[in-house]
């Protein structure tokens, strides 16, 4: 056997039984959803942001009891009127280093918007329902991560009513460039989320193109090594 054609046979070996396959785009492919946390007591209070409120910022940590990916998460709203709500609410899922919410770009996982037109004007409570699906978001059990609601302009008017005493986590609210802190009273955030337990991952459409590349490779060595024997 030459040494150019056992050359090819065992780089072409190598094709079959060495290439490795790249992880799925996706972190996992969710199943089926289920509730995990869910803090829907009646509210006592209204906590207010943008209009008199000014740009402060809420964030609600939480602590996940299942593996998978966050599909959606509600909160309990009202709007101040289409007078004087004009403007969305940004939504953000972060990381909660320490425990408190995280402040750093680096932190925020996925980001949305509460438009005015999906709360009900007026001091009417409603549970808006936030999808997250299409953003990847993997939660651990166990692991806090926090719901940050960032008032876009002083046009976002919104109450979010609150609550004692979720156990998975607490509020904490700031402005731009200061560190979270717990305000006084301090009224957990009414939510809910939904996670979709993971699946094992499916190889993209690139990822089946390798596999495939293997395998004729991988045949074609076994060809070769066989008629030079």
């Amino acid at each position: 056997m030459s040494f150019l054609a056992r050359t090819v046979a065992l780089l072409a070996l190598a094709g079959l039984f060495g290439t490795s396959v790249p992880a799925s785009a996706r972190p996992c492919v969710p199943v089926g959803s289920e509730v995990d946390q869910s803090f829907l007591p009646a509210s006592t209070i209204g906590n207010s942001t943008g209009g008199f409120a000014g740009l402060l910022i809420y964030g609600q940590t939480f602590t996940p009891g299942a593996d998978g990916l966050l599909l959606s998460v509600s909160l309990t709203l009202r709007s101040f009127g289409p007078a004087n709500t004009s403007s969305n609410l940004q939504v953000d899922i972060r990381t909660a280093p320490g425990g408190l919410p995280g402040t750093d770009p680096g932190d925020v996982l996925a980001t949305t918007f509460v438009t005015p037109g999906m709360v009900t004007p007026g001091f009417q409570d409603i549970l808006v329902t936030i999808d997250f699906s299409d953003q990847d978001v993997v939660v651990t059990t166990g692991e806090q991560l926090a719901i940050v609601l960032t008032p876009v302009d002083l046009g976002s008017r919104y109450d979010m009513p609150g609550a004692v005493d979720y156990p998975g986590g607490a509020v904490y609210t700031w402005l731009d460039g200061d560190p979270p802190t717990p305000p006084i009273p301090a009224h957990d955030l009414l939510f809910e989320t939904v996670v979709g337990p993971c699946a094992a991952p499916i190889p993209a459409l690139s990822e089946w193109a390798l596999i495939g590349l293997a395998v004729v490779l991988g045949m074609t060595g076994m060809v070769l090594l066989r008629r030079q024997a």
